[in-house]
């Protein structure tokens, strides 16, 4: 026999089915939309701190490479603020056959060396009225002594040298030996009195 559900009933029956409902959207879309956000905010937490891990690792790296740069200007005995003196010393423009002379006199003391010039920076590249020269340079020496006297002569070269990028080593060479390995870039600034145009010319390197 059919009967008809009263009121009171009714309001049951659409509570129960509201209930069941908000049960399922919490179960199917609440839960998991939640479950995501904190694991999006756990990842995120997780590469700030790797971030943040990797700029202290590049400080300590800095803080390293400054400390061993002191390290080694104490050990050599240079003083780096010297060269701005020597920039009053700056040559005129395509010195490079002088310069070169310089050089092999410098690194005469030297077991070993190999240096290369760089294409010459112009005015309108720097923003400057000189030209700069590069000088990628590498010495090896028996000892200390003589890659101290080496980088001091280079550093108050009479033509105004910026030292650079500077690396030192100690390790036996192939006969057991001790030997001493430079590394650096040197920096020759020239005014510009000469005609742009004869650059190209003046950045090959001179003969040996």
């Amino acid at each position: 026999m059919n009967r008809t559900l009263t009121v009171k009933e009714k309001i049951t029956f659409v509570f129960l089915a509201l209930i069941v409902v908000i049960a399922l959207w919490y179960l199917l879309f609440f839960s998991p939309t939640k479950a995501s956000i904190v694991e999006l905010q756990g990842d995120q937490a997780e590469g700030t701190r790797g971030i943040i891990g990797n700029l202290e690792d590049q400080k300590e790296d800095i803080d390293l490479q400054l400390a061993t740069f002191k390290k080694w200007q104490q050990e050599l005995g240079i003083d780096m603020n010297k060269q701005s003196d020597d920039f009053a010393k700056i040559a005129d423009f395509n010195n490079i056959r002088a310069l070169t002379a310089e050089l092999n006199t410098i690194l005469a003391d030297a077991t070993s060396f190999n240096m290369s010039f760089a294409q010459i920076s112009t005015p309108e590249e720097q923003g400057k009225d000189c030209y700069r020269r590069d000088v990628t340079l590498s010495f090896v020496t028996p000892n200390y002594e003589t890659a101290r006297a080496i980088l001091k002569k280079l550093n108050e070269s009479q033509y105004g040298c910026l030292l650079q990028n500077l690396d030192i080593s100690e390790a036996a060479d192939s006969a057991g030996a001790n030997a001493v390995t430079v590394n650096a870039t040197l920096s020759f600034f020239e005014y510009a009195k000469m005609d742009p145009a004869k650059v190209a010319d003046a950045g090959e390197q001179p003969a040996a």
